[in-house]
């Protein structure tokens, strides 16, 4: 079974003057080559507008056989002009159940005619219900009441310079609604013109595709984040550790790299229970993040394993400042055992720091905990618990 939708622009003589991709293809046609040719060309059984009632149903012909279709039409009066807007619906079976057809009439794309000025002169139902606007308020305005701000100036530039050219807009577009809440719609805007004149109006076609852009978005973060703390995953991390190797040395700048274990966390989970350990995890991510910089990269990279990439620690007496305040803030809720290490004078590359870091962090956690360590030599004004190489 195939499905069918569409949208037609025809003008009182019964002129196509735009026409959506899917209805040409069933013609075997593209839809600028149909510009200027009768409607029958593609509704067949079309009867003349004056008939009462504002729907009918046809036959759509095609090279693949006749199509049981809806057409709902609504005359638009433009000055000096009349065009036809015409949603054509339906199935590639002429005996489908109508509740197809009903089915499709739920979700109809919003349309809008403006003139060429851009001045909007007609909206339909699902334009109405999409934006929270009416025909009445949107009449003898512009599309920019629904500008958001979160595209540029450019961006409209392009926009305008690509229909008035005769070319077809296809993109994205962040809008606001009349009661302020922000949509993406998913747009097509088609010049409709006349022989020799150019274009003399502009007709879009949309639909909301928020809750899909936002599942999107929810998956790509499920990617690179933690689930349980929201923290940069594993993955992430590396690949946020590489990006600051490059910059580094880019820069001849250096960072610090630390690992955090936290102490007997197995004790937690046995005595107290995985969700009471899961807890303590989301408690730890949060305090982890509030202890650093917004620009340094917080990563659960394991069970109860943490690792830190400061950008702002460049030296070993200011790497010691951050991890004092980091131990500090998760006593509140745990204790850890955390090694460092510094780039580039303890290793040039992940690997090798990542394994320095390591090894600096079993050594606090031998000592008993509750400490940090670095790779190498301590600086004298350290804290007593971090005075130790690793």
């Amino acid at each position: 079974m195939e499905y069918l939708q569409g949208t037609l622009v025809v003008d009182r003589r019964g002129d196509i003057r735009m026409c959506s991709g899917p209805l040409a293809r069933r013609v075997g046609r593209r839809p600028h080559e149909l510009a200027g040719e009768p409607v029958w060309t593609l509704l067949p059984g079309w009867t003349p507008f004056g008939e009462a009632g504002a729907e009918t149903r046809l036959r759509l012909l095609s090279g693949h056989g006749g199509a049981a279709v809806r057409v709902s039409w609504e005359a638009v009066h433009l000055p000096g002009d009349t065009l036809f807007v015409m949603e054509v619906r339906g199935t590639g079976d002429a005996q489908a159940p109508p509740g197809l057809a009903a089915a499709a009439e739920l979700s109809p794309e919003a349309m809008m005619i403006t003139d060429r000025r851009g001045v909007i002169q007609y909206v339909n139902a699902a334009f109405e219900a999409m934006t929270g606007y009416t025909q009445i308020e949107l009449a003898g305005r512009t599309p920019a009441v629904l500008k958001s701000g979160v595209q540029d100036a450019g961006f409209y530039r392009d926009l305008w310079n690509t229909i008035l050219g005769g070319g077809v807009y296809r993109g994205v577009l962040v809008n606001r609604r009349k009661g302020g809440g922000l949509y993406q719609e998913e747009k097509i805007i088609r010049p409709v013109a006349d022989a020799g004149s150019g274009a003399t109006h502009f007709v879009s076609s949309g639909r909301d595709i928020s809750e899909r852009v936002r599942e999107l978005q929810a998956l790509r973060r499920a990617a690179t984040h933690d689930g349980l703390t929201g923290l940069a995953n594993h993955g992430l991390f590396l690949d946020r550790l590489e990006q600051a190797l490059r910059r580094a040395a880019r820069r001849d700048e250096t960072f610090t790299l630390a690992l955090a274990d936290i102490d007997r966390f197995k004790e937690i989970n046995d005595r107290l229970g995985h969700s009471a350990g899961d807890g303590v995890l989301r408690s730890l991510a949060a305090r982890l993040r509030h202890g650093v910089r917004e620009a340094d990269t917080v990563a659960r990279i394991g069970g109860d394993e943490f690792a830190l990439i400061l950008g702002g620690a460049g030296t070993r007496a200011a790497a010691a400042g951050v991890l004092e305040k980091v131990l500090a803030s998760a006593s509140a809720t745990v204790t850890l055992s955390v090694g460092a290490c510094l780039f580039p004078g303890d290793g040039s590359g992940s690997e090798i720091l990542l394994r320095h870091a390591d090894s600096a962090m079993y050594r606090a956690k031998r000592s008993g905990g509750n400490a940090f360590r670095f790779h190498r030599q301590v600086l004298a004004a350290v804290p007593q618990r971090a005075c130790a190489d690793a």
